[in-house]
């Protein structure tokens, strides 16, 4: 791993990340590569990155009309500005969350390094590989999940739909039931009663 890919950042350093996930899907993924040397998720990035830039604007605007400073992009400023993490359709990152886990390899090498006497260079190596190895791991696991629990709707017969329907009714009173009943126990608990007779 080159020495120059290791960028320790001071403890007291905050970063504001906005995380976005990508569909894998035509409005996603326009060509097969993005124009100007960048990946459709550093595309995404930067899109994201405006998007908050505007949106602090209007609050600016509308919520912080008149105020010398600019309130919401003053914030952002002294922060560095807003960085985007993006998880592409095909579980790939862009280039800002490549660096965030060379940030975190090489944070974690160093401890190692320090506790264990080994060298320096190996252990921030050594430990980027299995961040970067252990995210992709849990991303490809979640894509997956996410993947198997969409299967059965897709495509599905006019009894699958009747099915569906039934099962989201249900969904819907049980979610209900249990919103009542937490209000109910909260409202006893603030009343300083037991739950009683069905109301907990």
């Amino acid at each position: 791993m080159r020495q120059a890919e290791r960028r320790p950042r001071s403890a007291d350093d905050e970063v504001v990340y906005e995380v976005k996930t990508m569909a894998f899907s035509k409005s996603s993924y326009r060509v097969r590569a993005h124009n100007g040397g960048r990946s459709w998720a550093d595309h995404r990035a930067r899109l994201a990155v405006r998007e908050r830039a505007d949106q602090a604007a209007k609050l600016d605007e509308g919520l912080f009309r008149g105020a010398p400073d600019r309130p919401m992009a003053s914030a952002l400023e002294g922060k560095g500005g807003v960085r985007a993490l993006v998880v592409g359709g095909c579980c790939e990152l862009n280039t800002t969350a490549h660096e965030l886990l060379v940030d975190i390899g090489s944070e974690i090498g160093a401890y190692n390094a320090a506790e264990s006497g080994e060298s320096l260079a190996e252990c921030i190596a050594l430990d980027i590989h299995r961040v970067r190895q252990r995210l992709a791991v849990q991303i490809w696991r979640d894509y997956q999940d996410h993947l198997t629990a969409r299967i059965r709707f897709a495509d599905p017969d006019e009894d699958d739909k009747r099915r569906h329907e039934e099962e989201a009714q249900v969904d819907a009173e049980e979610q209900e039931l249990a919103a009542r009943r937490l209000f109910n126990e909260a409202y006893l608990q603030r009343m300083g009663r037991s739950l009683a007779f069905g109301l907990g």
